[in-house]
């Protein structure tokens, strides 16, 4: 390892060295060959708590409905029907079957068009690899970490209402 890494300080929790690279944004995003992708120092404690957050990101935002024509989403949707076959992911599979819903499906002009199946998305997880990829890019940006005392945060649409009432006041102007 080169001695510049090693004196690298992660770049999300700033506590530890940075002793390998976090790709942002998630890498499984893209399907191969992928870009040249961005990369930031990284501890392995802060790697290994958002490794389960990637994938839960890549597997919602490629299942979404309307990504079928885009090649990267195709490929990773692919990839994530195929991961839910396997043994160590016989969990979340049935916890995404479980959450499987109908919903009624209008055009943008409110013609009623049938029924479609959706399923539960915890907002929080996606929010986490939004917030983690503009640290990352802040970073890579400026050559330094978010300042201790600043904070990025993301919100869903359908979260605004865990906002704090600073933010929600802000968002209201």
């Amino acid at each position: 390892m080169s001695k510049s890494r090693r004196k690298q300080i992660c770049t999300y929790c700033g506590e530890r060295a940075g002793t390998t690279r976090d790709h942002i944004p998630p890498k499984g995003l893209f399907a191969k060959p992928r870009p040249n992708l961005i990369t930031v120092p990284c501890c392995e404690l802060c790697r290994e708590s958002q490794s389960l957050d990637d994938e839960y990101f890549v597997r919602m935002i490629s299942m979404r409905s309307g990504t079928a024509d885009n090649p990267s989403a195709s490929a990773a949707r692919d990839s994530a029907l195929r991961s839910l076959t396997k043994p160590a992911k016989r969990r979340f599979a049935n916890s995404l079957l479980g959450s499987a819903k109908d919903f009624a499906v209008y055009s943008p002009s409110g013609i009623y068009l049938g029924q479609s199946m959706s399923y539960d998305v915890d907002l929080k997880r996606l929010c986490n690899v939004i917030e983690r990829t503009t640290c990352g890019l802040f970073s890579h940006e400026f050559g330094q970490r978010l300042p201790d005392g600043d904070r990025c945060k993301a919100y869903a649409i359908d979260g605004f209402d865990l906002a704090i009432p600073e933010v929600l006041g802000q968002l209201q102007k």
